[in-house]
């Protein structure tokens, strides 16, 4: 699910999971680790998984304007579950994924040139 507001650039897109949807019972502790651990293996992806506090009781979407990352973020309780991803859909879109590969294409680091979490590498 999508959240729309009136800011310039920034996403935020939720994924409600209820503990009848899943195969197994898990923990939020866990999922974050799996979350944790599929990206971290993906050095180059520039995606940060957290249990983060929300700013000041609210998760901002235009937080990551202006950045090439993404933040998962993992919310809720052992019988309901939300996570969150955040990122500038005008930078980590295409704009960035066009960045990252023409990185690749000429044989410079991945993230060469994009803002990561608040500096440019």
């Amino acid at each position: 699910m999508p959240i729309v507001a009136n800011y310039y650039s920034g996403m935020e897109v939720v994924v409600p999971l209820d503990e009848s949807q899943l195969q197994r019972k898990i923990t939020l502790a866990e999922l974050r680790d799996l979350y944790h651990d599929y990206y971290r293996s993906a050095a180059e992806s520039a995606v940060y998984v957290s249990v983060s506090a929300a700013e000041s009781g609210f998760l901002s979407a235009a937080r990551f304007a202006g950045r090439d990352d993404l933040e998962i973020s993992v919310h809720g309780n052992e019988q309901r579950a939300v996570l969150t991803a955040r990122f500038d859909n005008l930078g980590k879109g295409a704009s960035g994924a066009a960045i990252q590969n023409l990185n690749l294409a000429l044989g410079m680091p991945a993230l060469s040139g994009l803002n990561i979490a608040g500096e440019t590498k």
